[in-house]
């Protein structure tokens, strides 16, 4: 799938008017087969949309933010800052579970 289709807003409306239902029933569908919001969706695939345009291409981190879907490079950070946080929590709550990751 190409970056640029993340550089859309990506909206439950849009999804709801492509899938000829509600906001509602999409939001429902979603969080039934994914178990999360279709924003917390997003946020965590735009960062992973990112990633490999950081590690393999030339462009500004600016312009892997705009292309990611981010409205600015901060808020690409603040998402990067949330997974890291969430993988270290995740981490730390195996660990003392006993299991290994």
């Amino acid at each position: 799938m190409s970056s640029r289709f993340f550089a859309n807003a990506l909206t439950v409306d849009e999804l709801a008017q492509v899938a000829a239902l509600s906001p509602r029933q999409v939001s429902r569908a979603f969080r039934a087969e994914t178990g999360q919001t279709p924003a917390k969706a997003v946020e965590q695939i735009r960062p992973e949309a990112a990633r490999p345009m950081l590690e393999e291409t030339p462009h500004p981190m600016e312009q892997v933010a705009r292309e990611s879907g981010f409205s600015d490079l901060g808020r690409m950070r603040e998402a990067f800052m949330r997974q890291r946080s969430a993988a270290l929590r995740n981490c730390s709550t195996a660990s003392r579970r006993g299991r290994s990751i």
